[in-house]
């Protein structure tokens, strides 16, 4: 399929591009190739901030929208869903489930989850889970407590939880995951944005903001005549706050602009996306010592000869075929 770009890339890109390599070129879930496999498998590790966002996410979209159609929310019930969904997580990755043969997303049932810590073998202290679990439960409280915004949000005609949405722009395919759609009329959208752990601030959170509505005027699923019809909710699940963006055509120059640098830097380093493991020689090491030390591809990256001899045995027709996963 070629090179995906997204904001998380960007930064990739920019913080080392041997991650961008890993992450982005090699990284591949059915891979036969032993580095591609690894390298997907590493790209699923989170640090205990990062895991916490994202059961806050899963736990919204799973024990919150479904009931906003009808406005009972029981916020309790949420909290102990929540808590009980962050102890199996934990437990999962614990016991480094997400290595075991044959294990996926799909057939962990929501309970996949894999730690940076637990990986390299760093502690976890009981204090550390329990301020997590803690703040899971502080920022759903918030939530609970956003009448405004609630009473926005609830009754409408249908919601779309973590939507993933594409579209092609200059040779490279822009995507993005919007937290939940919802909409207010035909043509009338709102996009919400749950801030909870790494937010973006400045400029950076403006145009990410922006690309969720270029993205759904890109894309012929959603009839959107006039981009100032969609609403861009922020919502600061830390702080109980939530703030409405509206956006115009200036937004979409400047956020193009940004996209079309990042995507042809991006297309220098990987040139059309084909994987080869030879090319990891070519990406350069990140120039801050602290990238590498808290990087989960630190092994793959550092002692990488193993992992291309190994590759490199494979027949001309199946590194040929393995291209054709990636470039179709």
């Amino acid at each position: 399929m070629g090179l995906d770009w997204s904001f998380s890339t960007d930064r990739r890109m920019r913080r080392c591009a041997r991650q961008l390599y890993f992450a982005d070129v090699a990284a591949w879930h059915n891979a036969r190739d032993p580095l591609r496999r690894e390298a997907f498998l590493l790209s699923q590790l989170k640090t205990l901030e990062t895991w916490r966002g994202l059961v806050v996410h899963q736990a919204i979209q799973t024990l919150v929208v479904p009931y906003l159609q009808v406005k009972r929310v029981d916020w309790d019930q949420v909290i102990r869903g929540a808590s009980a969904l962050a102890e199996r997580q934990f437990q999962f990755s614990a016991n480094r489930r997400y290595r075991e043969v044959g294990m996926s997303k799909k057939k962990a049932a929501g309970d996949y989850c894999a730690l940076f810590a637990h990986e390299f073998g760093m502690p976890i202290l009981d204090d550390q889970v329990q301020a997590t679990l803690k703040s899971i439960e502080h920022a759903l409280r918030n939530l609970s407590r956003m009448d405004d915004f609630l009473r926005h949000v609830g009754a409408r005609n249908y919601y779309r939880p973590e939507l993933a949405i594409s579209a092609n722009y200059n040779g490279v395919r822009i995507k993005g995951q919007i937290d939940l759609l919802f909409g207010r009329g035909y043509g009338e959208y709102s996009v919400v944005d749950w801030k909870d752990y790494e937010s973006l601030s400045g400029g950076d959170a403006r145009l990410q903001m922006s690309l969720y509505a270029w993205l759904l005027c890109q894309s012929q699923s959603w009839p959107v005549s006039d981009a100032r019809n969609i609403e861009l909710w922020e919502v600061k699940l830390g702080e109980g706050r939530s703030v409405c963006h509206r956006i115009d055509q200036t937004s979409f120059d400047e956020l193009e602009d940004f996209m079309y640098k990042s995507t042809e830097e991006m297309r220098v380093l990987c040139g059309d996306g084909t994987y080869d493991p030879r090319d990891l020689e070519g990406y350069p090491h990140a120039d801050n010592p602290n990238s590498c030390r808290f990087c989960a591809y630190r092994n793959v990256c550092r002692e990488p000869e193993p992992w291309i001899t190994a590759a490199s045995t494979s027949t001309k027709s199946k590194t040929r075929a393995a291209s054709l996963l990636i470039t179709d």
